[in-house]
Formats: C-alpha cells, sequence, structure tokens
C-alpha cells in the first residue's frame, strides 16, 4: 500500500495500483507539516520528495 500526499491531494495505492482512492482538499499556505495518528500499532516507512518547479 502506498499513500501519496501534496499540498492539494491524497492517493493511495492498494495492491500495486491495481485499487486506487484519490481525494482533493483545501491546505492553507501556511501549513508546514504533516500528522499522522493512529490508535493501534503500525510499521510505517516514510519518504518526502521534493518537485524542482524551474
Amino acid at each position: 500500500m502506498y499513500l501519496i500526499f501534496d499540498r492539494f491531494s491524497v492517493e493511495l495505492f492498494v495492491n500495486s495500483g491495481s485499487q486506487v482512492f484519490i481525494s482533493a482538499f483545501y491546505t492553507p499556505i501556511e501549513t508546514g507539516g504533516i500528522e499522522f495518528e493512529y490508535g493501534g500499532t503500525a510499521i510505517v516507512d516514510i519518504g518526502k520528495y521534493s518537485i524542482d518547479l524551474d
């Protein structure tokens, strides 16, 4: 399962992309990060990628 966030959307890819969920939302420009909360136990591998706009 892959979860991809950007400033205005989230994409969830399940089973190597055979199932996909996409949702759009508004994020204020001054937002400085993302928080994750979970009520149980989880193993998470998080990576951050930047996009060069030049």
